[in-house]
């Protein structure tokens, strides 16, 4: 998935893998939430509450998520992702009502601060 938020209200999440969902798509604005389905060629409005193309988390979850709010970060060195060198940072909720309990993201260190990688764990310590 790729993703963009314009502060706490609007967001887009694009599928780019796998190639069955590749292209579907996530607006957000305010409560309101839309999904693209490209093989449809279909807009459908969602709940805040539904579940994310059949994952455990809710849109509200991916798109109300505010890292400067919601996180402690902490810079735990670096590390090569896809032959591109790049910060680890581990941010960690500041409570428990957070929707993920720790997210570890690899940011490129060349200037361009593009997301490599991200991994996002909730209380149990599940990915």
């Amino acid at each position: 998935m790729k993703g963009w938020k314009k502060g706490d209200e609007q967001g887009i999440v694009r599928y780019t893998a796998p190639a069955k969902e590749r292209g579907t798509a996530y607006l957000r604005s305010g409560d309101n939430t839309w999904l693209y389905l490209p093989s449809a060629e279909k807009v459908v409005r969602r709940g805040g509450e539904a579940e994310l193309r059949g994952g455990d988390f809710s849109n509200a979850d991916i798109f109300r998520l505010s890292l400067v709010n919601d996180y402690d970060p902490t810079l735990a060195g670096e590390e090569v992702v896809e032959g591109q060198p790049c910060y680890k940072l581990e941010l960690k909720a500041k409570d428990r009502s957070i929707a993920y309990d720790r997210v570890v993201y690899w940011v490129r260190t060349d200037g361009r601060s593009t997301l490599s990688k991200a991994d996002y764990y909730t209380l149990s310590g599940r990915s």
